[in-house]
């Protein structure tokens, strides 16, 4: 099934699909591309799955969910087979997903604000400009570069961001959190995750964790002050009184971890070309 359309500007798109694999593509313009095919095509579930996705676009929202069997009802029970969602919208775009156990991706080009409810699916974007909500129970999470705030709770997914430009916050039971440069707030909660920063020069890192490991890199020229709080765990690394002699307020990182058997280490970093 193909559908295409012509937006005015950014759309909001609404997904709604059991299993599969929904593939987003935002590009320059606005023409709007959709087409929904059976995961495995001689597979009979996987075909009435696909054939249950209904595919309407109106006042700049794009709607791609299960049919209502009738106007008095609510959507009905998805089939039990896996979809192969492809889309295409205008950059700059915002995407709302509801999958039971659906894989997201969106590649090259910008989306604005994601929203996720997903059991068990992977979750991989690319760059994303505005606010992002993500809820699922597992599967990993992956994005390039997020400008806004970007919320996380999960069960056990583990989530790694190449770029958090935005404030940063993660509750999970058991899922870790990996930041290449973090230039915002990090607020993170697990019961057994570990948090590895590589560069950090936000306002502020707060970790509470049992039993998960904490390593966080500065540049140099950022004062650092922590607050950590270890049972039974090392803490190790650079960790105050080597910043400038005079920090300015925008170059203080407050570093803040309680944990009870996990090892925090805090050490200086040369500066990224970024």
């Amino acid at each position: 099934m193909k559908r295409n359309f012509t937006a005015t500007g950014p759309v909001q798109v609404d997904i709604r699909f059991e299993d599969g694999l929904c593939e987003i593509s935002p590009r320059t313009g606005t023409e709007i591309g959709v087409e929904v095919e059976p995961f495995t095509v001689n597979n009979e579930n996987d075909r009435k799955a696909a054939d249950s996705i209904s595919i309407e676009f109106m006042n700049d929202v794009l709607s791609i969910t299960p049919e209502k069997k009738n106007p008095l009802q609510k959507l009905t029970t998805i089939h039990s087979g896996k979809v192969r969602i492809a889309i295409s919208i205008p950059n700059n775009s915002s995407v709302s997903l509801d999958t039971s156990s659906g894989a997201l991706n969106v590649s090259d080009g910008v989306i604005a604000d994601l929203s996720v409810d997903s059991g068990s699916g992977d979750i991989t974007v690319a760059h994303a400009a505005g606010d992002l909500r993500i809820r699922n129970s597992s599967g990993h999470i992956k994005f390039g570069q997020v400008d806004s705030s970007l919320q996380i709770d999960t069960g056990s997914s583990s989530a790694t961001i190449e770029q958090a430009l935005g404030d940063v916050k993660m509750e999970t039971s058991s899922g870790d959190l990996t930041i290449g440069v973090a230039a915002g707030k990090v607020q993170f909660n697990s019961g057994s995750g570990e948090v590895k920063i590589s560069e950090a020069h936000g306002k502020s890192i707060n970790v509470k964790t049992s039993s998960g490991n904490i390593s966080v890199g500065v540049p140099q020229h950022i004062m650092v002050y922590t607050n950590i709080k270890s049972a039974n765990g090392l803490i190790t690394g650079d960790l105050v009184n080597n910043g400038p002699d005079t920090p300015s307020e925008s170059d203080t990182l407050k570093i803040s971890v309680d944990t009870a058997s996990g090892n925090t280490d805090v050490h200086r970093i040369a500066a990224s070309k970024n």
